[in-house]
């Protein structure tokens, strides 16, 4: 692995105001596919939609990504072409790509550079995942299978030493949570998890090691748990509704791999006496 060099000070700020322009194709990128896989269960043509009234958003609809981070629009909402309010995962994903690239950058700048160009490609990945599955309950395969193979390739060309642990890591993620899965459906008779869950568990494994799965799966449900609890409670469903399980994951597994290439988890570890 390259030696870490000092990454210039301006970097967040400019990675910041870069994320303003991934905006668009971010959010461009979910709703094709959310509106993809809603088309194909016979709920609403596929394209790019308003989530109001259903008319198609042009490209023009989402620039510049700025205006989604007004004060104003974070209070009242952002307005369509068709006069409705963009619909709240937009906002989100506008403040996750602007803010979070700032601040994974400012919290990596001990880092090489081809270690942070990894964990923010990680970071818009995870992003895209977990937005797509909060709503519309799927797994981008696209987006996890070209997250997946720049990682084996940025290991192979930069950090040949650690690729066969993060291998592991890929192959334990992937079938942990794919015995976890069929333990649950076996005894319960349903579904537990989402076919999809298994291959993301996979990528983070591949960025955290197989040390590290553990961890985030534990992280992963205790998020889960309280963020379900709190979005059945808002919704006012069931207790025995299905949560999308990829947002928590997402999470859990981007917070453990920070900690690692920041100290903070050896940091944890002394802390707990191992």
């Amino acid at each position: 692995m390259n030696d870490a060099v000092a990454l210039p000070a301006w970097l967040p700020l400019a990675l910041g105001l870069g994320g303003v322009l991934l905006v668009p194709l971010l959010n461009r990128a979910i709703a094709l596919a959310v509106a993809a896989e809603l088309a194909v269960a016979g709920a609403r043509p596929a394209g790019a939609r308003c989530g109001r009234c259903g008319r198609a958003l042009p490209w023009g609809a989402e620039l510049p990504g700025l205006h989604l981070l007004w004060p104003r629009t974070l209070w009242r909402g952002a307005r369509r072409p068709c006069g409705h309010p963009a619909e709240p995962w937009r906002v989100l994903v506008a403040l996750a790509a602007t803010v979070g690239l700032a601040a994974a950058a400012w919290a990596l700048r001990g880092v090489t550079p081809a270690v942070l160009v990894q964990a923010l490609v990680l970071g818009l990945a995870l992003l895209v995942l977990a937005t797509v599955d909060g709503l519309a309950r799927i797994v981008e395969r696209r987006v996890l299978a070209a997250a997946l193979v720049f990682r084996v390739a940025a290991l192979l060309a930069f950090e040949r030493d650690a690729t066969l642990e993060m291998l592991g890591g890929l192959l334990v993620g992937t079938g942990l949570l794919t015995l976890l899965a069929f333990c649950y459906e076996t005894l319960r008779r349903r579904q537990g998890l989402g076919e999809g869950d298994p291959l993301v568990l996979g990528l983070i494994g591949a960025h955290v090691g197989w040390r590290g799965v553990l961890p985030a799966l534990t992280l992963a449900a205790l998020l889960g748990l309280a963020g379900g609890l709190l979005w059945l409670l808002w919704r006012r469903r069931p207790l025995d509704s299905v949560v999308p399980f990829v947002p928590a994951l997402a999470a859990a597994g981007y917070l453990v791999h920070l900690a690692q290439l920041t100290g903070w988890s050896e940091w944890a570890w002394r802390l707990l006496g191992r």
